[in-house]
């Protein structure tokens, strides 16, 4: 590296610009290198209002990031020569000297973009005039004000070069251009004309030949927009260089105009459009046969346009596909099948929410019927055990609300006795009249036992449909929520997929189908259908960036692997970047001489950028409690993953623990839902014990009083929400680790201590600590199921 710099250094200035042209040759290519020496020519050959030339100071200006060498100088500086030396000349070429001396000084501190480079043209031309001044006279009031309107229009003519800069020297194979570009694009072209020399071959101009199939072109390829915008331009330069008429402005502009309308004629039908077009103006502001643009001009430039080759005009219009050739008719039959099938899901859903109502309203009836039954049993037990008796009317016909008041009492008693009933238990104003006691107690213990077993039946086929229920008025919700996206992307995203189009292009990258979301919660997602890249990690490098700052936010790529969707294409589903990232430890400790621990837990991504902690204690211990607390999470995720509301997700799990077994059967469930994007933690906890979170160095106690799920037919499911902060820990456990702690009736406080008190970012550092804690309460001991779960959220560099 030594001799290196020295070698360097000991360069005469021949052989450091030959060695600096090598490396611009090598990182350019030969072709775009000498495209861009012929460019920088005959720009500075363009003298406007017969005075200033700023344009090639501006070109050079727009290449700057792209080159560090003096290549551009020196062929602006022939082409400014070219027009006649003069000392007018000297001003350009201080201005040359000064950009240069700009470019080297911040070039190696700051990185050159737009603004910066428009600066330094702006500069470099005002320090030019006043050098050029002050060696050749007197700066006068006009002076300063020529000097600052050549600096004017060489900053802005930057911006507009830069499109130029980047479509010639950035990425090879661009194939859309943005209105931007295309704009740009016609006024570097008509600054190229206007650089040629002043040429006339049979009285016919060359430049006013060229400037009308500039026109033309443009007109036929991108229609009357351009065509009217293009007119405008080309107009405005043969103004302002060649000291036209200024009525050949709005002539170029509307004769653009119309040949774009017709363009659907061919390029035949759109050149007739623009000689008519001529020709009317020329009768209307002349009244005389002397036209504005010479007839002769255009039709040399109508028989060129319409010699080009139909390979060549192709080629030029796909350039203009994502902006201007995306038809109507394609637009119009995208949004009608969008619109079809936004209502048909929204029809799915209200079929869905009618079928949960009428199954809701079947539960209703079966219980009113359940009520009426007892009377049932009266009439069977009379026709079993009464009919018979020669005593029948004096009890049911004379003595009825007394037989059946008795009848009652028994009825209850039995029920309090679960059907074990004796002959004793008959009330005594029937037992002094009743001859078949034996029978009577025995037909009712057999009575109550059928009725008992219905009874539970109804009600397990009740609760059956009630969930059946939910489960239709949770299909409705997802639906409706899935018809809202789609309508939320129908209306308003358009607009943004166009600009990834042309973004996209201009970096190089060929995108297929580009598809922008904008979802319920008003996050966004961009899904894009490109060609592969072979493994080079595109989507990483260029895609996210670009998409990024199109979107306004931080976009990444959900998936970190490629995705081939065959055809030598990849697909891109690309979220809103997580503010935060998670990691969990998990401690977990089976009860001593059980064959499975009774708590389960999950920590898993689900949608929308949201992270699930879940944490799960079985009723008791073993292997019941195991497959207790495994049903609660398995459900949990798959529900959540899928998109269902919470609430009716543990209404749905609550209501499956209550079938499941005609025995008690239920579990906690201690949740934290975390919004990686927006930085907010909801806690939801049914039947469990304290949970924490540890932030800023202070530790908060999150709790609530709620029964477990799998006890009563309905829970109230109560959130508590928390911001989180940069290094937050969030804790959970359950209460076999609680109750091991027990210290004097405050374990919470202790556990706060310990969490306090230790200085670790390692969540399973943690989890491990308070679990080794736990246990040492009772010499080692797990008298219980006990699981410490602890995650850390940090916001990534």
């Amino acid at each position: 590296m030594i001799e290196r710099e020295t070698y360097d250094h000991n360069m005469t200035s021949k052989e450091r610009y030959f060695k600096n042209v090598q490396k611009e040759l090598q990182k350019l290519g030969a072709v775009r290198y000498f495209l861009m020496l012929i460019f920088s020519f005959f720009i500075g050959r363009v003298v406007i209002l017969n005075a200033i030339s700023p344009f090639g100071i501006a070109l050079a200006a727009a290449f700057m990031p792209y080159f560090g060498g003096i290549s551009v100088f020196v062929a602006t500086t022939l082409g400014i020569i070219s027009q006649g030396f003069n000392k007018v000349i000297i001003k350009y070429m201080f201005a040359m000297g000064f950009l240069l001396l700009y470019g080297k000084l911040i070039r190696n501190k700051v990185k050159m973009n737009r603004l910066r480079c428009a600066t330094g043209a702006f500069i470099s031309l005002l320090s030019a005039s006043y050098a050029y001044h002050i060696l050749f006279g007197i700066m006068l009031t006009y002076d300063v004000i020529v000097a600052v309107m050549e600096g004017t229009i060489a900053f802005i003519m930057v911006y507009v070069f830069s499109y130029v800069a980047n479509f010639i020297l950035g990425p090879s194979r661009r194939q859309i251009l943005s209105g931007e570009e295309v704009i740009s694009l016609s006024i570097f072209i008509s600054l190229l004309i206007m650089g040629l020399w002043d040429m006339h071959i049979f009285g016919i101009s060359i430049k006013g030949t060229l400037s009308i199939l500039l026109v033309l072109i443009f007109a036929y390829v991108g229609g009357a927009g351009i065509g009217s915008a293009i007119g405008i331009i080309v107009g405005l330069v043969l103004c302002m260089t060649a000291g036209y008429d200024t009525l050949l402005l709005g002539c170029m502009g509307i004769c653009g105009l119309i040949a774009g309308t017709f363009n659907e004629l061919g390029r035949l039908g759109s050149s007739g459009a623009f000689v008519i077009t001529n020709a009317l103006i020329t009768f209307y502001v002349n009244k005389s046969t002397h036209t504005l643009i010479p007839f002769v001009e255009i039709g040399i430039a109508c028989f060129i346009m319409i010699i080009i080759p139909k390979s060549f005009m192709d080629y030029l219009k796909q350039f203009l596909d994502a902006n201007f050739f995306r038809t109507m008719e394609q637009n119009y039959y995208i949004k009608r099948m969008q619109q079809i099938t936004v209502s048909r899901l929204n029809e799915f859903s209200r079929v869905f929410d009618q079928m949960g109502k009428a199954f809701s309203k079947i539960v209703d009836t079966k219980l009113m019927i359940g009520k009426q039954d007892v009377s049932a049993l009266f009439d069977v037990l009379a026709q079993d055990v009464c009919s018979r008796c020669q005593f029948y009317g004096e009890c049911w016909n004379k003595n009825f609300y007394s037989t059946y008041s008795s009848m009652f009492e028994l009825l209850t008693l039995a029920e309090q006795k679960n059907g074990d009933i004796v002959i004793d238990d008959i009330p005594k104003n029937l037992a002094d009249i009743c001859i078949y006691k034996r029978r009577l107690v025995e037909e009712i213990g057999k009575i109550y036992a059928a009725y008992s077993s219905n009874l539970r039946w109804q009600n397990k086929i009740s609760e059956c449909r009630q969930l059946v229920a939910q489960q239709l008025s949770g299909v409705s919700h997802v639906i409706s929520e899935l018809a809202a996206d789609m309508d939320i992307d129908i209306r308003f995203k358009k607009e943004l997929e166009d600009v990834l189009y042309v973004e996209l292009d201009r970096n190089g990258i060929r995108a297929y189908d580009i598809l922008v979301i904008e979802k319920s919660d008003g996050k966004m997602q961009v899904n894009i259908t490109k060609q592969a890249c072979n493994g080079r990690r595109e989507c990483l490098r260029q895609v996210e960036k670009i998409v990024s700052r199109v979107m306004g936010r931080s976009m990444s790529n959900k998936s970190r692997e490629c995705v081939y969707g065959g055809n030598g294409q990849c697909t891109l589903e690309l979220l809103e970047t997580q503010q935060f990232k998670i990691t969990t430890g998990v401690a977990r400790r089976t009860k001593d001489f059980k064959d499975a621990c009774g708590d389960s837990y999950s920590f898993i991504d689900i949608d929308n950028g949201k992270y699930l902690l879940a944490l799960s204690d079985g009723m008791g211990s073993g292997q019941r409690a195991a497959l207790e607390s495994s049903a609660v999470i398995s459900l949990l995720e798959n529900f959540l993953e899928v998109g269902f509301d919470l609430d009716l997700t543990i209404q749905t799990i609550n209501s499956i623990l209550l079938l499941r077994s005609q025995d008690e059967m239920f579990a906690t469930a201690d949740m934290c839902i975390i919004d990686l994007v927006e930085g907010n933690a909801d806690f939801i906890k049914i039947g469990g014990v304290a949970s924490f979170i540890k932030q800023n160095g202070e530790v908060e106690t999150i709790q609530a009083p709620n029964l477990p799920i799998g006890i009563l037919d309905q829970i109230e499911v109560s959130t508590q929400k928390r911001t989180l902060e940069d290094e937050d820990m969030i804790i959970l456990m359950t209460d076999g680790v609680m109750d091991a702690i027990n210290n004097c009736g405050y374990s919470e406080e202790w556990i706060k201590n310990i969490i306090c008190t230790l200085d670790t970012k390692n969540p399973q550092e943690m989890a491990d600590y308070i679990m080794d804690i736990a246990l040492g309460q009772n010499g080692g001991q797990a008298l219980d199921d006990m699981t410490v779960m602890v995650s850390r959220v940090w916001k990534p560099v």
